[in-house]
């Protein structure tokens, strides 16, 4: 007398498959070994009505391309054992009459030259994304599956069903993983994904290019910093949600005529047991001279006088007093004056501090919803 299957060990296998799908071809071999089954096949159907799965493999890829050709959207068995609930188990004859089976097309031309004369059935899913079964077979000589093999296939469904649902709800992510990514990739602002203490999880392709000229910004051990250390800790302060950091916005110089306009938006829900988790996304984008603010906006929004925002307005090239004075055609004392006149307007006391006040008064937050509120 044949030993009973071992169910506990069948079970283990079943999950190796949750996490890779590659797995499943092994996994079904070997509960197929367990039911005495000649072959085994794993059928996932869209809502579309089309395969979007099928695996089997003890099948001659040939029948599997004649399935796909022919079969796949005429196929008596499926359209009614996939009618049944989900985790029925059932054999050809619960479908119809064995000799209306025998009759069809689909047997003759299909099932019948493969000797899969009996089989053994169990469905897996029947919701919105996805209609899914599995089945065993055997040939007329190995005989109709027993009770016992019923009762085997009936303690392994449940299982079976959990992980075709982990490995649907995975791909889900993946692909909405994927798409993400590829949008990221398409944005022209830099974007990092980061966890609390600044680690960078997620950089898109504009990110690894700031990175690679390392203007403003630097991965330093795989942490996202600035190039001057008090930007860096003001910078990680945002990160990590210290409510005495700057909210949303900060500038930041890299010593040239250039500057990088930092957004920090925190990511508000994610698992809080997960290690490392995301904590905020960072976008950056470089200013060039031409997108900074007018003089006519800088009197406006800090009260400056006509020679006060021009000089301001020359700061913010980043090549200090003496040629901001070169360019205005005023002497470095006058100039000298005027700056002294702009920090106390703008609550400042250092030309780095200036800068940053006046271009995140004056820089559009990009892309957020509020940002013309």
């Amino acid at each position: 007398m044949r030993p009973a299957p071992d169910i506990q060990s069948l079970i283990h296998r079943v999950y190796e498959a949750a996490a890779d799908l590659s797995a499943w071809p092994q996994q079904m071999a070997a509960i197929a070994d367990a039911l005495r089954a000649r072959a085994v096949s794993l059928h996932v159907i869209g809502p579309d009505g089309k395969t979007f799965l099928l695996i089997a493999p003890r099948t001659d890829p040939q029948w599997l391309h004649a399935y796909g050709e022919r079969w796949s959207r005429s196929n008596p068995v499926r359209e009614r054992g996939l009618a049944l609930p989900v985790g029925a188990i059932y054999q050809f004859e619960n479908l119809m009459p064995r000799r209306d089976f025998e009759g069809t097309a689909f047997y003759n031309e299909f099932w019948a030259p493969q000797r899969h004369d009996f089989a053994l059935f169990s469905n897996l899913a029947n919701g919105r994304e996805a209609v899914a079964g599995i089945g065993f077979y055997r040939s007329a000589k190995e005989g109709r599956f027993t009770a016992v093999e019923e009762r085997t296939l009936n303690a392994l469904a449940p299982h079976l069903q959990r992980v075709l649902n982990l490995n649907l709800r995975f791909g889900q992510i993946e692909l909405e993983r994927d798409g993400a990514v590829e949008m990221l990739d398409r944005c022209s602002s830099a974007a990092f994904l980061v966890d609390r203490h600044a680690r960078i999880l997620q950089a898109n392709a504009a990110a690894e290019a700031l990175l690679y000229k390392g203007k403003g910004l630097h991965g330093r051990a795989g942490r996202l910093a600035a190039c001057a250390p008090s930007d860096t800790a003001w910078l990680r302060a945002m990160i990590a949600g210290d409510p005495a950091a700057p909210s949303g916005k900060l500038v930041l110089r890299d010593g040239d005529a250039s500057v990088l306009s930092l957004q920090v938006w925190p990511v508000q829900k994610c698992a809080p047991w997960l290690a490392g988790r995301p904590a905020a996304v960072v976008f950056a984008d470089e200013l060039a001279v031409r997108s900074l603010p007018s003089r006519e906006q800088l009197r406006s929004l800090f009260g400056l006088t006509p020679a006060q925002a021009s000089l301001a307005r020359e700061i913010l090239h980043g090549d200090g007093v003496e040629a901001a004075a070169r360019r205005l055609g005023i002497s470095r004392a006058t100039a000298r004056t005027h700056l002294l006149q702009c920090f106390q307007r703008t609550n400042t006391s250092r030309q780095a501090e200036l800068v940053r006040v006046i271009l995140q008064e004056t820089q559009p937050l990009h892309g957020r919803p509020d940002a013309a509120s």
